[in-house]
């Protein structure tokens, strides 16, 4: 009898550490960071088809889990996309700085354009990896620097500037 309930007890174990293993209580704010993004081709004035890759670094994060006290995010994207509008389809990759890693897929992107900045709030769910069901909310504000590039035939290639970055995930 007790050698069943020992297998029993051994199943229930495995059928339980087969779920979601990466689910845990987690909530990080990482309040310093800056981005740089590419844009190929480069915006104008006329949305076009355009391609972008973005690399974030953030740091001083703090919150649950402890230990990870930075991250680097990469962001894929494309879009019908021009100087004064246009959502992408992005795609995100995390980086943390335990060595562990999230890919996250983008819900809801704001774009707000105030005095020739570009203020992005990109919220994302963690589709794999670690943290798998948290919410990511990420605010970037790319600052244009070259005020003429919008007019010119290559277009704006690159924007960069501060960000933010804020997890959840309470099961």
């Amino acid at each position: 009898m007790k050698a069943t309930a020992i297998a029993l007890l051994a199943i229930a174990l495995q059928m339980i550490g087969s779920g979601h293993a990466s689910a845990q209580i987690a909530t990080l704010t990482c309040p310093l960071g800056s981005t740089i993004t590419h844009y190929t081709p480069g915006i104008t004035n006329t949305p076009k088809p355009t391609t972008l890759e973005s690399t974030s670094l953030l740091s001083a994060c703090v919150g649950l889990p402890l230990g990870i006290s930075n991250a680097t995010i990469t962001t894929s994207g494309s879009g019908n996309l021009g100087c004064d509008g246009g959502t992408p389809f992005v795609t995100t990759n995390v980086v943390w700085s335990d060595g562990t890693t999230s890919s996250a897929q983008a819900n809801n992107i704001v774009v707000q354009r105030p005095l020739g900045q570009v203020i992005v709030i990109e919220e994302s769910e963690i589709i794999s990896g670690r943290f798998i069901g948290a919410t990511l909310v990420r605010t970037l504000t790319l600052l244009q620097t070259d005020f003429d590039g919008c007019s010119s035939p290559e277009g704006v290639t690159s924007v960069g500037g501060p960000t933010t970055l804020t997890m959840t995930n309470l099961l």
